[in-house]
């Protein structure tokens, strides 16, 4: 686990910023979105369990995007992201949000 003072690499910021941007579009049971990180295509959950390492603040707009996606439907996260909008809070938010995707499909 890298230690707080380490930067979140600018390609896996970059990865997860399109991760949030894509997330709207993606409808199971379609298969996760991917987005390159380095050479390698990795699934949304992926990118969010490597993200999840980092504790520094995310692109504003990122985060607001977030927000967005969980002020209506988790109250929690909504608090948790507005107080703390760091790549880790917006990793578990994500995450929350393709399980209540993948959740909604399996109960229809």
């Amino acid at each position: 686990m890298p230690e707080k003072s380490d930067a979140i690499p600018g390609q896996l910021s970059r990865a997860f910023g399109e991760v949030v941007e894509h997330f709207t579009g993606w409808r199971p049971p379609l298969p996760e979105i991917e987005v390159i990180v380095g050479r390698t295509f990795h699934p949304m959950s992926a990118v969010c369990f490597t993200v999840i390492k980092y504790d520094h603040q995310m692109p504003a707009e990122v985060a607001r995007q977030l927000y967005s996606f969980v002020h209506d439907r988790h109250k929690d996260l909504a608090l948790k992201l507005a107080i703390s909008p760091t790549y880790r809070t917006g990793a578990i938010c994500l995450l929350r949000l393709i399980s209540d995707k993948k959740s909604k499909l399996r109960d229809n």
